[in-house]
C-alpha cells in the first residue's frame, strides 16, 4: 500500500508501507533509532469487543544498518530502566522502517491485528506491544523513552497536553538530530502525511503510523554582533543576527519557523518585530527576550537546558500551543501574551514572574516530574491536567473552563495560594490520581482557600485527591463541589472542623454514588444539595450524600435538598444528617420533589419544610411543614419535632413491626414508628381527607384483637384534630402483595388480605393514654392505637370520637414511591 510520508519545505520522502526512502543516502556506520509518533489520548475505539487502537508508539531507523532490538523496553517520563517494559513481537527495525507499539493486553494477538486494519497497514508493517500497569501515556503530558537490553537510554521525548484523538510526531534529519519542536507537533489531517482514519464504526483519530518525517536541520544560532555567539540586540526580520553554524559564525536575516538557538555570551534580546519561530533553545543561562515596540513571539516550544535559566518578557502569541521543554528554568513575565492554544510544562520548572502571564483561554498541562510555579503571582487559566506539580507562594490559581469536556488534574498542587473554580463552561475540574502519582505521594496539599465561585470542583476521594490542607471551602452561587468516589468518606483540610460554607452553591455526589462528607458545614446564603439520582434505573435505589459534621449557619437561610431528576419512576435521593450533637443551624431545610431528608441527631433548632419530599430519622427538628410524607425513623424509629403544621396536606406513614408498646427508650431501633410532638399545640391546622396516615402492619398473620402502639405521641389528646384524616392500612402477610412496596417490602391493603382466605378484619384507630420514657424519665402522653377487630364491628368509636379507618373501597389509594433504608 502506498501511503504519503510526512514532508516539508526542507525535505521529501517517501514510504511504502513502513518503508523510509531518504532523499540522500547519508553516511552512517550503524542504525540510528529514534521516537518518531506516539498518540497518548486516542479516542474509545472498541467495537465488538475488538480494540483498535489506544496508547502507542512508534520508533524510526534512521541508519544505514538494521538494529536488533531484542529485549528492549519501554518506559515514560520517570525515564527509568527499572520500571521499563518489555518490548514484544518485533526483534529487528530495518534501516528507514518505522515500526508500532500498542499497549495491549493481547500481544501478537486480536489487538495488533485490529490496529492495522484501523489504520490501513499492510501486511508487511511490523506492529508489537509493551504490557504492564508501570506505563499509562497521560493525555495532560508524558514522555517515552526506549531502553537496550542492558540499560542504556536510546531516546527519549516529552510531550505536553494532548488534542484528543490525535498523535504528537517527531522529525529527525538524516543523521538523528531532532529538526522539529522539542514537544512534538500536534497531527493534522493532511499535513506531513497525517490521516484522519476509522474501521468498524469506531471513532475517528488522527496520525500516521508506519511512516516517519525527514528534514534538513532548522536551527540557526543566535549573535549580536555576525561574528561571536550571543550577546545583547535586536532580533527583527531583517537584522543580520542569525548564523546557520554554531562554530563558523557568520550573521545574516532571520528565517521565519526555524528553531532558534540562544548561547555564547548570554545578553538581552529585544523582538523588535513581529516574529515566528519553530521552537527556541537556551544553552546558555541568563538570556532575557524583550519585547520591543511592534515586537511579537510566536513559538511551538521554548527549550531551557539543564541547570539554566532564562527570562522572556516578550509578548508570546500565535493560535498554537506553548510548550516548555529541557530541565533548566523558564521565567515568563510578560503580562500581554495572547497565544491561543495549551501552555504545557513537558520539562523542568516553568516560572511565572509576574500576574497573568498565562492567557485565560490557555489550559495549562504539567507532566509528571515537571513544575509550574506561579512564585507568589495571580493567575487565571482554562484548566489545570497533568500528573506533575503546580505550586503558589501567594496569590491565587483561578481555573475558568470554558468548553464541555471535564479538565483532570493527577498531580501535586501546593503552596499558600487559594484555588478558585470560576469556570463559564459544564466542564469539571477534576482533582484525582494515577497508581504513578500516587507513588510519587502527588498531594493536594496546597493551605489557601477552595473557592467553587462557578462551575464544578469534582473531587474523587483519596489521601492525594482530596485537598488535604486548604484553610476551608467555599462554596458560592453558580458554583458546585462534586465527591466522586463511591462509598467513601470525604475529609477536607486538617479534620473535620474545616468548615465547607454554602455562600449560595451547591454540594452532592455523581449519578450513582453514595458518598459521606465529615466537615462541619456551614450555611451562610441560601444554598442546596443537589443529589443526583438516575433516570428510569434498572433497578430503583436511592443516591444518598451523609452530612455527618456540625452543621451550623444563617436563621434566614434556606438549605434546598434537591434531585437532579424529579421525573416519577427515577431514583430518589436523600440527605442524611448524622451528627449527634452541637448542631446549631437555625434556618430551613427544605425537602424537594424525589427528595428525603433524614435526621439521626439533635437538630431541635431545623425547621422543616416539606415540598413533595420526606422526612425520616430518629432526631429530632424543630418544626414540620409543607407538602409531602412524614416518615419517622430508619423505619421503625421514633422522631421527634415541635408541632406539624398538615394545613397544606402532610402524609403520615407508620411502620409497626411488633405487637404492643413501641421501645420508647431506643428512637434508633424501636419496634414501632413513632412522631413524637413536645408542644402544647403539636397539630397546626385541621386533618382532611388530604392528610393520609398509612399504618404498616409488619406482621405474617394479622388476628382478630391484635394490638399495636405507635404512630403520633402527644402531650394531650389529639382524638379531635386526628379526626377527619383518611387512614389506611396495609398488612404484610406472605410479602408477595402487589399493593404497595414500602421499605423494599410487599403489602397487601387490609382488604385484599382478607380477599386471601384470612377472617375478615378491619381496624379500629384510637389515641390512648401511655405512659413513656423517650431516655430522660418517664413523660405521660396519649398515642396512637391500632386494633384489628372483625369487620362487621368496623364501627365509628364513639367514647374516641374517631373515623374507622378500614380498607374497603372506600379509602383512596396514593402511591409512596420506592426508597430504600
Amino acid at each position: 500500500m502506498l501511503k504519503k510520508l510526512r514532508t516539508s519545505l526542507l525535505a521529501t520522502a517517501l514510504a511504502i508501507g513502513s518503508l523510509l526512502v531518504l532523499l540522500a543516502a547519508p553516511t552512517h556506520a550503524a542504525g540510528i533509532i529514534r521516537i518518531t509518533e506516539v498518540m497518548s489520548s486516542s479516542l474509545a475505539t472498541t467495537t465488538a469487543g475488538s480494540i483498535y487502537a489506544g496508547d502507542w508508539f512508534e520508533i524510526t531507523n534512521y541508519g544505514d544498518a538494521a538494529v536488533d532490538i531484542t529485549g528492549w523496553k519501554v518506559d515514560d517520563n520517570s525515564f527509568a530502566f527499572a520500571t521499563a517494559l518489555a518490548l514484544n513481537g518485533i526483534t529487528s527495525v530495518g534501516i528507514g522502517e518505522s515500526v508500532m507499539f500498542t499497549e495491549s493486553a493481547n500481544a501478537g494477538g486480536v489487538h495488533v491485528a485490529d490496529f492495522k486494519t484501523f489504520w490501513g497497514l499492510g501486511a508487511g508493517v511490523q506492529v508489537g506491544s509493551y504490557t504492564g500497569s508501570a506505563i499509562s501515556l497521560s493525555s495532560g503530558g508524558d514522555g517515552v523513552s526506549v531502553w537496550t537490553s542492558s540499560g542504556t537510554e536510546i531516546n527519549r521525548v516529552n510531550f505536553g497536553a494532548a488534542t484528543s484523538n490525535k498523535t504528537f510526531y517527531w522529525g529527525y534529519d538524516a543523521t538523528g538530530t531532532l529538526g522539529t519542536s522539542t514537544l512534538g507537533t500536534i497531527s493534522v489531517t493532511g499535513t506531513d502525511g497525517a490521516m484522519t482514519t476509522t474501521a468498524g464504526g469506531a471513532a475517528a483519530n488522527v496520525g500516521s503510523p508506519g511512516v516517519a518525517l525527514t528534514i534538513l536541520m532548522p536551527n540557526l544560532y543566535w549573535t549580536s554582533n555576525g561574528t561571536a555567539l550571543g550577546g545583547t540586540a535586536a532580533w527583527d526580520s531583517s537584522g543580520s543576527n542569525w548564523s546557520s553554524s554554531s562554530t563558523s559564525v557568520a550573521g545574516a536575516a532571520w528565517t521565519a519557523g526555524k528553531t532558534a538557538i540562544f548561547g555564547g555570551t548570554a545578553g538581552t534580546v529585544t523582538i523588535g518585530s513581529a516574529i515566528t519561530a519553530g521552537g527556541l533553545t537556551f544553552s546558555t543561562t541568563g538570556y532575557t527576550l524583550a519585547s520591543g515596540i511592534g515586537g511579537s513571539l510566536a513559538t511551538a516550544s521554548i527549550s531551557v537546558n539543564p541547570g539554566l535559566s532564562a527570562t522572556v518578557t516578550a509578548t508570546l502569541t500565535g493560535t498554537g500551543d506553548l510548550g516548555k521543554a529541557g530541565t533548566g528554568t523558564l521565567i515568563l513575565s510578560g503580562t500581554a501574551n495572547n497565544y491561543s492554544g495549551k501552555t504545557s510544562v513537558a520539562e523542568g520548572t516553568l516560572q511565572a514572574g509576574a500576574s497573568n502571564v498565562i492567557p485565560n483561554a490557555s489550559q495549562v498541562a504539567v507532566a509528571r516530574f515537571a513544575t509550574l510555579d506561579f512564585n507568589g503571582n495571580s493567575d487565571t487559566v482554562a484548566g489545570v491536567s497533568g500528573l506533575g506539580s503546580v505550586t503558589n507562594i501567594g496569590g491565587s490559581l483561578t481555573v475558568n473552563i470554558t468548553g464541555t469536556s471535564d479538565i483532570r488534574f493527577d498531580g501535586t498542587l501546593s503552596g499558600t495560594a487559594d484555588f478558585i473554580v470560576n469556570s463559564s463552561g459544564s466542564g469539571r475540574q477534576v482533582f484525582n490520581s494515577t497508581t504513578q502519582t500516587e507513588g510519587d505521594l502527588a498531594a493536594k496539599s496546597y493551605s489557601g482557600a477552595t473557592i467553587v465561585r462557578s462551575g464544578i470542583l469534582a473531587v474523587s476521594n483519596g489521601v492525594n485527591r482530596v485537598p488535604s490542607a486548604t484553610s476551608g471551602v467555599d462554596i458560592e452561587t453558580n458554583g458546585r463541589l462534586e465527591l466522586t468516589t463511591a462509598d467513601t468518606s470525604y475529609t477536607f483540610g486538617a479534620g473535620a472542623s474545616t468548615a465547607v460554607t454554602l455562600k449560595g452553591g451547591s454540594l452532592g455526589q455523581e449519578a450513582g454514588e453514595d458518598v459521606t462528607l465529615l466537615n462541619a458545614v456551614n450555611v451562610a446564603n441560601s444554598s442546596s444539595i443537589l443529589v443526583k439520582n438516575t433516570l428510569n434505573p434498572t433497578t430503583a435505589d436511592t443516591e444518598e450524600v451523609t452530612l455527618s459534621g456540625v452543621l451550623s449557619g444563617n436563621a434566614s437561610t434556606v438549605l434546598s435538598l434537591t434531585a437532579s431528576n424529579t421525573t416519577p419512576g427515577g431514583d430518589a435521593g436523600r440527605v442524611l444528617f448524622t451528627n449527634p450533637t452541637g448542631n446549631t443551624y437555625a434556618g430551613t431545610v427544605s425537602a424537594e420533589q424525589n427528595m428525603s431528608a433524614r435526621f439521626n441527631g439533635d437538630y431541635s433548632s431545623v425547621a422543616v419544610l416539606l415540598n413533595g419530599g420526606r422526612l425520616e430519622g430518629n432526631g429530632s427538628v424543630k418544626t414540620i411543614g409543607g407538602t409531602g410524607t412524614v416518615l419517622p425513623g430508619t423505619s421503625p424509629g421514633i422522631l421527634t419535632a415541635q408541632s406539624v403544621n398538615v394545613t397544606n396536606g402532610i402524609d403520615f406513614s407508620f411502620e409497626f413491626t411488633a405487637l404492643g408498646a413501641p421501645t420508647y427508650g431506643t428512637p434508633a431501633t424501636s419496634v414501632n414508628d413513632i412522631l413524637r410532638l413536645t408542644d402544647a399545640t403539636p397539630l397546626i391546622g385541621t386533618f382532611d381527607s388530604s392528610n393520609v396516615v398509612n399504618f404498616f402492619l409488619s406482621v405474617a398473620t394479622l388476628s382478630q384483637s391484635d394490638l399495636f402502639q405507635g404512630g403520633f405521641f402527644t402531650g394531650s389528646d389529639q382524638t379531635a384534630a386526628l379526626a377527619g384524616a383518611s387512614f389506611q392500612t396495609w398488612v404484610l402477610g406472605n410479602g408477595l402483595g402487589t399493593d404497595i412496596t414500602y421499605n423494599s417490602q410487599s403489602y397487601y391493603s387490609l382488604a385484599n388480605y382478607n380477599a386471601l382466605g384470612n377472617a375478615p378484619l378491619s381496624v379500629n384507630v384510637a389515641m390512648v393514654a401511655a405512659s413513656a420514657d423517650f431516655g430522660t424519665g418517664s413523660v405521660g402522653g396519649f398515642v396512637s392505637q391500632v386494633t384489628a377487630v372483625p369487620e362487621p364491628q368496623a364501627w365509628l368509636l364513639a367514647t374516641m370520637g374517631m373515623a374507622l379507618a378500614g380498607w374497603a373501597n372506600r379509602a383512596r389509594r396514593r402511591r409512596l414511591g420506592q426508597f430504600r433504608v
